[in-house]
């Protein structure tokens, strides 16, 4: 017989296993945990059709992207723009100055790009994420937010 294990976890308070059995419980917990990760990629637009005379210029949002900040509940961050990755310059609301198609992210005064927790009207629209988020993650983003 292998080496035997004490484990506490969910249905089995306190009883004991075999160490290849704690393995497989360990990688299921963690599987399941992965599940409601966020892909370490992750963009947004708005799937809603642009009405015909709205001169709002198509606008892609990182949400997550590798090499930004990932930041925590100890920051104390006050200054906060956004930047068009696109067009290498700020962006304000409504344009960059840089032309169509832009692609902006947060930018932070302390930090740089930074990722961001999903907005509400993100979590709204889900269609508009790209990679689809799954039913998993969909589901903690809106049991983590607070302004839902």
């Amino acid at each position: 017989m292998g080496k035997i294990v004490f484990t506490v976890g969910p249905r089995t308070p306190g009883r004991w296993k075999p160490a290849d059995q704690q393995t497989a419980w360990s990688e299921r917990i963690a599987a399941r945990h992965d599940e409601r990760v966020l892909p370490p990629l992750l963009l947004w637009c708005d799937p809603r059709p642009t009405p015909k005379f709205d001169l709002q210029e198509p606008v892609t949002i990182v949400v997550r992207a590798p090499g930004f900040y990932e930041p925590t509940d100890e920051d104390d961050c006050t200054t906060f723009d956004y930047f068009c990755q696109s067009h290498d310059g700020p962006y304000r609301g409504d344009a960059c100055q840089g032309g169509p198609s832009h692609l902006i992210a947060l930018r932070c005064g302390e930090h740089g790009l930074e990722s961001m927790w999903p907005q509400e009207l993100m979590v709204m629209l889900p269609e508009g994420f790209t990679p689809p988020l799954n039913d998993e993650q969909l589901a903690w983003v809106r049991s983590e937010d607070n302004t839902l």
